[in-house]
């Protein structure tokens, strides 16, 4: 077994599970490569852990909104990588983009990146060794949501909320809303099984579990 392509195989199986639940359109094959089938493509591709061009690509949700994915070959990512990025989205067409790295990210590169949003540029940096696991898939980390604008308006009046700093917090580094793509200002729904009813029984002698919600503002 190759160590590096077995990395690349997981951190994309992750990326396409994180692209599924942002909403992006996803095909069965994508998401469902198995790493002898991967390998495969990779030895066609000539994909190695220094060549990684093969694997960019972009994906698209059925309202139009397209996202690429970048993968960076080289160990150092400073200022000039956010330039190269940014040129490759320009030729891409695209405004936001994930950018899966091997190394650190630098303070300067951290710092264009900031600016770039400042013109709805958005680019969103995961290390590999962030996505070899899926964050979502542990068993104790409930399920989080992102509420579309008019869920997050209408929960406020529900509950008589004039401002965000009335709502309990989660940070926008947390990994939950790093893995949904969060930004700040957004309503973050959590549903977690409930503790004081697990289940009911219906009258069909069938068995219903009830869940708990929460929900948090992004910061």
């Amino acid at each position: 077994m190759d160590d590096g392509l077995f990395a690349i195989w997981r951190s994309l199986r992750t990326m396409m599970q994180m692209l599924k639940d942002r909403g992006y359109q996803i095909s069965d094959e994508d998401l469902n490569t198995d790493y002898d089938g991967f390998v495969q493509w990779a030895q066609q591709e000539e994909l190695t852990n220094d060549n990684r061009s093969a694997l960019t690509a972009t994906y698209t949700k059925p309202n139009g909104d397209s996202i690429a994915t970048i993968w960076y070959s080289e160990l150092n990512f400073g200022n000039s990588a956010i330039q190269n990025i940014h040129s490759v989205m320009k030729d891409l067409g695209v405004t936001r983009a994930i950018v899966v790295i091997r190394g650190k990210i630098t303070a300067y590169a951290d710092a264009a990146i900031r600016n770039l949003k400042v013109n709805k540029i958005h680019i969103q940096i995961f290390t590999q060794q962030e996505l070899q696991f899926n964050v979502t898939h542990h068993r104790d980390v409930p399920r989080h949501i992102i509420c579309s604008l008019d869920k997050k308006n209408k929960i406020m009046q529900t509950y008589a909320i004039k401002n965000k700093e009335q709502l309990p917090q989660i940070k926008v580094t947390d990994p939950q809303c790093r893995y949904l793509g969060a930004e700040r200002g957004q309503l973050l729904k959590i549903v977690r099984p409930s503790l004081t009813t697990p289940r009911v029984l219906l009258a069909s002698d069938r068995e219903k579990e009830l869940y708990s919600i929460s929900f948090r503002i992004v910061v």
